[in-house]
């Protein structure tokens, strides 16, 4: 074992080390080496110099050639965001207008407080302005050529003979809004007409088109200024900055805001070169290039001083972009070194000398040192009881001496690791806060989902029922809008599922053929898993049904799934699924406590070969929050909620594993024995009828859908896509129908709310509220409103039919 340190000890050996210092820390070498690391220094010092000098210019120059380059390929798509923003605050000027008086004023007084409103408004530095036309290319506001108000443009071209009023009509007419080029007349030059970008909306009350343009000349310009006032700000190194010119020598950017403006195409250097023509043509080389030439001013002395700079083109600008450093700094820097190994060496032997004078002093002072150690000690101590408040500091036996503190520091850790672990299980419960945090999220993101999937599916499945009714039963038209119509209706289902998931929507038991889940899994499984599992499986197609909650059977199948894919999921292996009917012995029964006394069962069998389970912890894989898994890969949830949901259907489970050959997990569900009604008797059953219907849904697609659809089965049939227009309607004429049927979700006014009003009209009126989804009105409080009936989107032809003789009959 080895010794403690102790205070002998370590004043025996602080004699010693300070002797051995003394020795070591005169040497002998130390101004030798310092007068070689010159030498050898001086004669590359030269060269770096220059090469250092040559790459700061170069990359100040291209750091700014980067932002003038993203400048130029932003400026069209600057503009572009720019009027289109424009464009969108007029149209919303003019529809605000429109919604506040169309009530108390005719139509023309409301067309001209919105021109009004329109007409003084500028922008882009007093360019922009706002144009209107009609569909029939009447102009009806131009304010800086208000003497063409009124009149017809449409067969106005510009100056490359293209019509833009017909160009802007066809673009406007196909996509409501849109951006177009053409040449118009700037307000300040009417003899030939310049390039030009607008943008247009469609303003539909008064079928008018509103826009507005700029021409790209003038924002180039203005984004030109803009570069190079951020230009003339840069500086860098003792007297660096950055010049630009264009292609005839005219001064565009100096550090001497004076020069500005001049041309230097004549400037000539002491040596006679002509300078700014020389930079201008190695600049429209393909990387630029250097010049070595005299500098009149020296900023920082104000004297002439040998030179060298980069330069390069910007040639869509017709710009020579540059930067210069002095370079007769070289002989101030080989001075300052000359300076530092004067300093060096004397500093040197002062210091052997101290080092020798210090070392017999501290032979003396060796009870001092001890002491130092001492505080050092307790200055470890003070800082871990400070960081102890907050962290979970330790105490390194490195860190302190002797062995009293060694064994005062096993004690404070010993404390430390106590509360570790105490804060370990508040963060263990704090994740759990968090992960329940997590599925209320994802809850209210499936809710948002279903809405607008369910009209869509609603679309899908209404068009192919009819296309299906319209075709030769057995044709393959049929038969292929036959699987439509199936995939739209896992589709729905799959929407219930995210729905039962999230907590969004009840589950209830029906009856259903295990096998169709059993493979919607296996799908599922296959992209996500990784290429070291194959999966094999065994799926009986013809078993008899059961009577269950699919979307918790889809879960249960998953999550005893992806439990055999994490125990095989660093080596490998095969995942087995196998599904088939079987029947258990009175043994079995007895052992699993079994209501009724049926013994045949559905039998699902999910197998890896994987590590297996130890015998020792078999028997507790049912229990809550138990799990062998790593963090983050589970709560210990899974096989407790397994156990109790197939227990709550009259089934079992049963588990069979072998360390390092795999598990095996068999889940037995009950046959229910019960025959679901094919397609066929359904359809025969389908109720039509004569009555008036008014129809109402936002969703242009549904409405004409729904038409069709009642129409088929010999209603009569008002379609209204607009919840305000629908009551205006009803209040017309209430008794001219029988019953109403409308979405939920709408914009102007809800389907409770239109409901409400309707049946203050006519109270008798039988009302169904159809939704994709939603959260405000559940079926309960429709009906507690005084609607007939609610029902989920999407709805089959047979689903609404016997509907509507429900709240008629």
């Amino acid at each position: 074992m080895k010794p403690m340190k102790s205070l002998q000890n370590a004043l025996n050996w602080s004699m010693i080390l300070v002797s051995v210092l003394s020795v070591l820390m005169v040497g002998s070498f130390w101004i030798f080496q310092e007068y070689k690391k010159f030498n050898d220094e001086l004669s590359s010092i030269r060269n770096q110099y220059y090469s250092t000098q040559k790459k700061a210019i170069k990359d100040e120059v291209h750091r700014v050639l980067n932002y003038v380059n993203f400048q130029r390929a932003t400026t069209e798509e600057k503009l572009k965001r720019n009027i289109r923003a424009r464009v969108y605050e007029a149209v919303a000027i003019a529809e605000n207008l429109y919604k506040t008086h169309h009530n108390d004023k005719s139509d023309e007084e409301i067309k001209t407080i919105i021109k009004e409103a329109l007409r003084p408004l500028r922008f882009n530095q007093n360019r922009g302005y706002f144009f209107i036309y009609d569909m029939e290319g009447n102009n009806v506001l131009l304010p800086t050529f208000s003497k063409w108000e009124g009149r017809n443009l449409w067969n106005l071209k510009d100056s490359k003979g293209d019509y833009n009023i017909r160009r802007f009509v066809r673009l406007l007419k196909e996509k409501g809004e849109g951006f177009l080029r053409w040449y118009w007349y700037k307000p300040d030059k009417r003899d030939s007409m310049s390039e030009k970008i607008g943008f247009s909306k469609v303003f539909k009350p008064f079928g008018w088109w509103i826009g507005t343009g700029e021409y790209l000349e003038d924002y180039t310009n203005n984004i030109q200024k803009e570069v190079l006032e951020w230009i003339n700000k840069i500086r860098f190194g003792r007297d660096g900055y950055i010049f630009v010119y264009d292609f005839q020598a005219n001064t565009l950017a100096h550090f001497k805001q004076k020069n500005i403006g001049i041309n230097r195409w004549n400037f000539r250097d002491s040596s006679g070169q002509y300078v700014v023509r020389k930079l201008i043509e190695i600049s429209q080389k393909n990387d630029g290039g250097y010049l070595n030439y005299v500098g009149t001013i020296r900023p920082s002395t104000g004297k002439p001083a040998p030179k060298i700079a980069y330069a390069k083109a910007v040639k869509d600008w017709n710009w020579m972009v540059g930067a210069g450093l002095y370079v007769d700094s070289i002989n101030d820097v080989i001075a300052e070194r000359q300076k530092i190994l004067g300093r060096k060496i004397r500093t040197s032997i002062l210091t052997i000398l101290g080092i020798l004078i210090i070392s017999l002093i501290c032979i003396s002072f060796i009870s001092r040192f001890i002491s130092r150690k001492i505080a050092k000690n307790i200055s470890v101590f003070t800082y871990f009881f400070e960081q102890a408040v907050t962290e979970s500091a330790r105490i390194s036996d490195k860190s302190v001496y002797f062995s009293e503190f060694k064994q005062l520091a096993r004690s404070a850790n010993t404390m430390v690791d106590e509360r570790k672990r105490s804060a370990e299980s508040l963060e263990r419960l704090q994740k759990q806060l968090q992960q329940a945090q997590k599925m209320e999220a994802i809850g209210t993101l499936a809710g948002g989902i279903a809405h607008d999937f369910n009209n869509i599916l609603a679309a899908i499945l209404g068009y192919a029922e009819m296309a299906k009714d319209d075709s030769p039963p057995d044709s393959s038209v049929a038969r292929d809008l036959e699987k439509v119509l199936d995939a739209g209706l896992r589709a729905k289902e799959l929407v219930q599922q995210i729905l039962s998931f999230s907590r969004q929507a009840d589950t209830q038991c029906i009856h259903v053929q295990p096998a169709t889940i059993v493979n919607e899994v296996i799908k599922m499984l296959r992209p996500s898993l990784p290429s070291t599992i194959t999966i094999n499986s065994e799926i009986d197609s013809g078993t008899e049904t059961i009577f269950v909650d699919p979307t918790r059977v889809h879960q249960i199948i998953m999550n005893l799934c992806t439990n055999a894919f994490h125990a095989m999921e660093e080596a490998g292996g095969t995942l087995d699924i196998f599904l088939r009917e079987t029947v258990v012995d009175e043994k079995t029964v007895e052992q699993h406590e079994l209501p009724g006394k049926s013994r045949e069962y559905v039998q699902l069998t999910v197998r890896d070969t994987g590590s297996g389970i130890s015998p020792e912890i078999k028997d507790r894989i049912f229990d809550p929050y138990f799990t062998t898994k790593e963090q983050g890969k589970g709560t210990g949830m899974g096989l407790a909620i397994v156990h109790g949901i197939i227990k709550s259907y009259g089934g079992f489970i049963s588990i069979e594993s072998e360390l390092g050959k795999g598990t095996a997990v068999h889940v037995f569900f009950p046959i229910a024995n019960k025959e679901v009604p094919d397609d066929e008797h359904l359809a025969q059953l389908l109720s039509v009828g004569s009555e008036r219907i008014l129809f109402i849904d936002d969703e242009e697609i549904l409405a004409e859908m729904g038409r069709d659809i009642l129409e088929r089965l010999g209603y009569q049939v008002t379609v209204r896509t607009d919840s305000l227009t629908a009551l205006e309607t009803f209040q017309n004429e209430p008794e001219q129908f029988d019953v109403v049927i409308t979405d939920q979700t709408m914009p102007g006014m809800t389907g409770t709310e239109l409901a409400r009003k309707m049946m203050l009209i006519r109270p008798d009126i039988p009302i169904i509220l159809c939704t994709g989804y939603s959260t405000v009105v559940s079926e309960a409080k429709a009906k507690s409103l005084g609607i007939r009936e609610f029902a989920l989107k999407p709805l089959s032809k047979k689903d609404i039919a016997a509907l509507i003789r429900k709240v008629l009959d």
